[in-house]
């Protein structure tokens, strides 16, 4: 039964149709015919070369045809400063009136022409234009609409390359105002400072902050809008004043941010890894404090176009997770702001001082301990007995030689100055203790063999005087008495002086090292 029931329904359709579809496709019908109709009828007989004949007055006798502009800009997406060029995508609209085209038939208020050709259209050109194209695809992205009255629409899609008259010695900004750049720095790492070369090596985030009224916009949306290409806004041409090297980070993309406020606000953020130039002073080397400046100026702009300004107090600030040097803590960062002059022209900038303190432990550790240490094993000497010569002396040689080294391997990560450094002066001081205890062992080695020298003559002294004829005997006592009066002298000489020795130098050396290192420190 429901299939009958379904038969018999669709053969009904199919029989009597709708009736209200089938009146809307005879009114499509009729509308067209009526259309073409009219448009045979106006076209008959034109002459699409002639202008037509203006309705406007102009100046009591010409009548012109007046022929109204206006354009839809898709995109200015392009602007060329090198070849004073700029690209535009566009739909351009023209609106005339040609009464050869008016008509009075029955049918639609306006009909739409498909050929250009056939009716008369205004030579329009652009006079700055390079380049220019229509869009096509598949067919002509072209509107021709006419009206009753013969009033004419035309609208196509052109895409061009204008040409554009460029000054560059003005500011890119309303009427050469004054623009304010705010600066702000997030350090992520200083982590090498090279002493040879005076450089250090800054890797941070770089923000500038400045307002650019064109960028403005009141539309509903956003408060803040991101762009990707940082080449389709003005942007100041700030440089590195003390900059030797620097690159910005790409990882498939830039690493830079660009967004734009509803007031016209910019905030450019970006990615940098530098080298820069630190002029370092080593007198004090290696308790020195070392400050590396970051200036920061325009390349071209003077004050009078660009001030820059640092964005608060702490617009320096640094990561949690900050790589620091192994060398170097950063005690205080300060922040300087001022005008530099320069053929006649002042130039603002800012600075960022990193006021850097030496990591004293590593010298500690790797030179004044050693190089003490062999200091206190020179004194060894002074408590052998004065017989070990040989002993003595390897201890002074091999201190002093292992005292060089040390100083020569210590001095190949120092700079070369022409002035002394405190660590020249504590290199010097040293192998001088070493250098005496040198002296000390020779001069005790020869007091002690000049006394056994004399005891030996003592010695073979009676068997002399059994063979010395008695006319020479008074000159010979008289030899004996010189001779005991020096073995006398000497006797315990080369001990008495290590004896002195081993007081005076632990003395002398450590008020030495109280004074070097209470200098060191608190000399500014």
């Amino acid at each position: 039964m429901r299939i009958s029931a379904l038969f018999w329904t669709l053969i009904v359709a199919v029989a009597f149709g709708h009736p209200q579809e089938e009146e809307e496709v005879q009114l499509d019908r009729r509308r067209a015919m009526q259309e073409a109709g009219i448009i045979d009828t106006i076209l008959n007989g034109y002459n699409p070369n002639v202008r037509p004949i203006g309705n406007v007055l102009y100046e009591g006798f010409h009548r012109p045809v007046v022929v109204t502009v206006d354009l839809f800009i898709r995109s200015l997406k392009r602007v060329d400063d090198m070849k004073m060029q700029y690209d535009l995508h566009m739909t351009f609209r023209q609106k005339w009136r040609d009464d050869r085209l008016a008509y009075t038939n029955e049918g639609p208020d306006t009909v739409t022409l498909k050929d250009h050709h056939k009716i008369w259209i205004p030579d329009t050109f652009f006079l700055n234009e390079e380049e220019a194209r229509r869009h096509v695809l598949e067919q002509p992205n072209t509107l021709i609409r006419v009206k009753r009255d013969g009033s004419v629409l035309y609208s196509t899609r052109l895409s061009m390359t204008l040409y554009c008259r460029m000054l560059f010695s003005a500011l890119l900004l309303h009427d050469r105002c004054e623009a304010k750049c705010f600066q702000r720095i997030f350090l992520m790492s200083l982590k090498r400072v090279d002493d040879m070369k005076m450089q250090y090596d800054l890797h941070m985030t770089f923000r500038q902050k400045w307002r650019d009224d064109r960028l403005a916009y009141t539309n509903e949306g956003p408060d803040t809008v991101t762009l990707k290409d940082h080449h389709k806004i003005w942007i100041p041409d700030t440089f590195f004043l003390n900059e030797e090297e620097a690159r910005r980070h790409v990882l498939e993309q830039p690493n830079t941010l660009i967004r734009v406020k509803r007031d016209g606000s910019v905030l450019y953020s970006t990615r940098l890894s530098m080298t820069l130039y630190c002029r370092m002073l080593f007198s004090k080397f290696p308790f020195d404090n070392q400050t590396c400046s970051f200036s920061i100026e325009s390349y071209a702009y003077s004050e009078d176009d660009i001030v820059y300004a640092w964005d608060k107090d702490t617009a320096v600030k640094h990561a949690e997770d900050y790589a620091a040097s192994v060398l170097f803590d950063i005690t205080n960062i300060t922040l300087e702001g001022g005008s530099s002059k320069a053929k006649q022209l002042n130039y603002s900038f800012i600075k960022a001082l990193f006021h850097m303190q030496r990591k004293f432990c590593y010298y500690l550790y790797q030179f004044y301990i050693p190089t003490t240490m062999l200091v206190i094993v020179s004194w060894l000497a002074f408590f052998l007995h004065p017989s070990k010569t040989t002993a003595r002396i390897l201890i002074g040689f091999g201190t002093l030689a292992l005292l060089i080294i040390a100083s020569m391997l210590i001095n190949r990560d120092v700079p070369k100055t022409s002035y002394a450094k405190a660590i020249d002066v504590w290199t010097g001081v040293t192998l001088l203790f070493v250098f005496l205890s040198l002296i000390e062992t020779v001069l005790v080695s020869r007091l002690h063999s000049a006394e056994h020298e004399c005891c030996d003559a003592l010695i073979s002294e009676p068997e002399e005087q059994l063979i010395t004829p008695a006319s020479k005997w008074n000159a010979r006592k008289r030899q004996k008495n010189i001779l005991c009066r020096i073995c006398a002298l000497l006797k315990g000489r080369g001990g008495k002086v290590d004896l002195i020795s081993r007081l005076l130098f632990p003395v002398v050396f450590t008020v030495f090292m109280l004074l070097y290192f209470v200098v060191c420190w608190l000399l500014p």
